[in-house]
């Protein structure tokens, strides 16, 4: 019995992601290496395509004399026709291409193992290859991957012009060994030149299942498969995942997008702290237990005298110890919450929550109509009663008075983690708005001058002018940031104060148990190894070319996986264990299947989302097959139709009006004042009009400019625009939902003298 063995993708494979990564790397130094300069510029720069594109052309001058393969030198004699180089510069091409091969060859283990035991046991094993390299090289590149090949006979394409893909080669190995087909057994990745060939000559094949590309990959490489730095972060994912067949999602999604994603960050940090002279990084918690993970990788692997310390903070330890007791710091504050907060209905215990303090100490503040500590928040009562609080300066100094020892606490912490008597330190965070780093620097501030310096993989705030030196890696708007979150897990759970031990300050963490429990169940624990394992493998990969790995991937990676997921990739963040806000310990799935009561509730009944029970719609979407995207673009362009039509039938509403107007919903009219005139008698006049006396307001005018109508239909309709001046009252509230005309009825009231504090239309209050 015969065996054969095909050589490439499965004996030994190739560092880069594809074949053509090692004339990205020849590229890279052809551009970088001065014993290259002497070549032309033309072709250092444009080596990759010429590279490529002259094996095409050879092998089409080859086909037309009965060459099934070309060699090597026939693809440089190819590029020749450039006019750009003589026969030395081919040369020194051709011993660099050959280099190269041999630096980045990867042994395939399970195939190896098993031509060891053919050959322990005495069988004839061959090796086949199509291929334009020649025999010396190849044996040379499979004694690397093993010293099993050293005496194994080879069969190169190159060699004898034939190849398996045609069958030739196969017809003469036959008459070589002198082997009927029947007696020959053969194992190939490809499924044509390795199995369906043979198999039709009565060989016995059997197809070998190489690592294949992800659909990212693929994407990547289409648009720069000349990226050197790609090439082998992406071989450097393939060549694990073939390594590690039986690794479990979390750990394939770890080599294949989160080391891809995190590691150029990462290593762009430590780039940059090597340049500003930073011996100090602090990670900050909880995004920073990877990153840190990763750097403690580089610094090993480079000997690099810089610390990394893992530091406990978050919003809930931060934001009100920093608080300055400013209007506008309070105002960034709850409009960063508000997304959160006024996304579904909240009540007051909400807002207490975010500032730290009870409600019954924010009782007080209240305005004096408030309905109750119960009353539902919506998006305008919200901003309303937000910009209401922030106003009042004796608010503000009882908070920042109420979080005084919280910040003496937090500056206690920082000063002893930290020490800030050299400006050799620097803190790392992943992605944000800046705010809650903002108010650490304003907590360090108290105790330290100079700026703080703050690394961020997105940073998409504008950050606090002279207090920190912001270093943004990717300074643009990320539609898909918040998967860098879930890349970036921690098996602790949240920081929430600090305690004032004896001797030292400690932080004090809640779910500690809870969150790892959860995200280990998960697999968690086992992406974060697997993240470690590419960082520590893709530097032995590119270590040698002196290469900065790609911040253009990382970006790329990280929009395509938010957009056309791999369907591993999207059920590994879809189904992971998230909250999103940093004020609550409810845990929820990123992003569920949608059922078809979800897609009901969402589309047709409660299209804010209000009822959505995750945390991004858009991957939620993702998840849906064809015929549940049919069904929502249905519901999305019939839904007024359906409203109309229902209650047509039955006499009443699809659904409840204050859903029609959740934003509206529970608007605290009375606080806004006692007498009202309400401006529009459509169905939101309509909302305001029974809202407002349900809550004990005056309607002393009710105006429309189809009045007379509304009055022949029973309605308490008073008058036109034109009578609002004969009104006393506290409040005329526009009660009309377009924007842009509410706009134009403002403009006619100030014409006619009416004070813009009077004015009130939903969308007014902006904190």
């Amino acid at each position: 019995m015969l065996y054969s063995f095909d050589i490439f993708d499965t004996l030994i494979t190739r560092r880069t992601a594809t074949p053509a990564g090692i004339f990205a790397i020849m590229q890279h130094r052809l551009q970088n290496e001065e014993k290259y300069h002497g070549i032309s510029a033309e072709i250092r720069n444009r080596f990759y395509d010429l590279r490529v594109g002259a094996e095409s052309l050879a092998r089409n001058y080859r086909s037309g004399v009965n060459v099934e393969e070309v060699t090597l030198p026939e693809i440089y004699k190819a590029m020749a026709t450039t006019g750009e180089f003589n026969e030395i510069a081919i040369e020194q091409l051709m011993a660099l291409e050959k280099e190269i091969e041999l630096q980045n060859v990867v042994g395939v283990e399970e195939n190896i193992a098993n031509i060891k035991k053919l050959v322990e046991e005495g069988n004839r094993v061959i090796l086949i290859a199509d291929t334009y390299l020649d025999e010396a090289i190849v044996r040379n590149m499979l004694n690397n991957a093993d010293s099993v090949f050293a005496d194994i006979p080879i069969y190169v394409s190159s060699i004898w012009r034939k190849c398996k893909s045609s069958g030739s080669l196969y017809e003469l190995i036959r008459r070589k060994e002198q082997v009927a087909y029947s007696e020959w057994r053969h194992v190939g990745d490809e499924e044509s030149a390795d199995v369906k060939v043979p198999e039709w000559l009565g060989i016995q094949a059997k197809q070998y299942h190489f690592s294949a590309l992800w659909g990212v990959e693929k994407r990547y490489l289409e648009q720069a498969a000349y990226d050197s730095a790609a090439q082998l972060a992406i071989g450097t994912a393939k060549n694990l995942r073939l390594k590690h067949k039986d690794w479990s999602n979390p750990s394939v999604v770890g080599v294949s997008v989160g080391g891809a994603i995190l590691f150029p960050y990462v290593n762009w940090v430590i780039r940059r702290s090597q340049e500003m002279g930073v011996h100090r990084l602090y990670f900050i918690a909880r995004d920073g237990f990877v990153l840190k993970q990763i750097a403690d990788e580089i610094i090993k692997k480079w000997d690099l005298p810089i610390e990394t310390h893992y530091v406990y903070g978050s919003r809930r330890t931060w934001r009100m110890a920093g608080y300055d007791g400013s209007e506008a710091q309070l105002k960034r504050l709850l409009n960063i919450t508000r997304p959160w907060v006024a996304s579904k209905a909240r009540k007051i215990a909400d807002i207490a929550d975010v500032l730290e303090i009870s409600i019954d100490k924010m009782k007080p503040f209240l305005p004096e109509h408030w309905p109750d500590t119960e009353h539902l928040l919506y998006t305008e009562t919200f901003n309303w009663l937000g910009l209401y609080l922030a106003q009042q300066s004796e608010f503000r100094e009882f908070l920042k008075k109420q979080h005084s020892e919280k910040r003496k606490l937090a500056l206690d912490y920082l000063c002893q983690e930290i020490g800030f008597a050299k400006d050799d330190f620097a803190f790392v965070e992943l992605v944000g708005t800046g705010f809650t780093s903002e108010c650490m620097v304003d907590i360090i501030h108290d105790t330290y001058e100079k700026p703080v310096k703050i690394f961020y993989y997105n940073l998409f705030g504008d950050g606090i002018e002279g207090k920190a030196q912001y270093y943004n890696f990717q300074p643009k708007i990320l539609s898909h940031s918040m998967l860098l979150e879930l890349l970036c897990r921690a098996l602790h759970g949240q920081t929430v104060a600090y305690s004032g031990e004896i001797e030292r300050i400690i932080p004090v963490t809640v779910n500690d148990q809870k969150e790892k429990d959860i995200l280990t169940n998960y697999g968690y624990d086992k992406y974060l190894s697997a993240v470690g394992e590419f960082s520590k493998s893709y530097m032995d990969c590119y270590s040698q070319y002196s290469l900065v790995p790609s911040a253009k991937m990382s970006y790329f990676y990280l929009d395509d996986v938010g957009e056309t997921p791999d369907k591993n990739v999207l059920d590994f963040f879809a189904d992971m264990p998230f909250e999103d806000t940093g004020y609550s310990d409810k845990i929820k799935k990123f992003a569920p299947i949608l059922t078809d009561k979800d897609i009901r509730n969402l589309f047709l009944l409660n299209p804010d989302y209000s009822q959505y029970k995750g945390s991004d719609i858009h991957y939620s979407l993702l998840r849906c097959d064809t015929w549940e995207n049919n069904k929502i673009a249905w519901y999305q362009r019939n839904r007024g139709k359906i409203i109309k039509r229902y209650k047509q039938i039955w006499g009443k509403d699809l659904l409840p009006p204050e859903d029609i107007y959740a934003a509206f919903r529970g608007f605290p009219f009375r606080a806004v004042g006692e007498k009202y005139v309400i401006y529009g008698a459509g169905v939101l006049g309509h909302r305001i009009y029974s809202a407002a006396t349900k809550m004990g307001c005056e309607i002393v005018g009710w105006l429309d400019k189809n009045y007379k109508q509304f009055r022949e239909e029973g309605q308490p309709v008073t008058g036109t625009i034109d009578n609002l001046t004969e009104y006393h009252f506290d409040v005329v509230w526009i009660a009309v939902y377009n924007p842009w005309i509410a706009g134009e009825v403002k403009d006619e009231m100030l014409k006619i003298g009416i004070s813009e504090d009077k004015i009130m239309y939903f969308g007014k209050w902006r904190l």
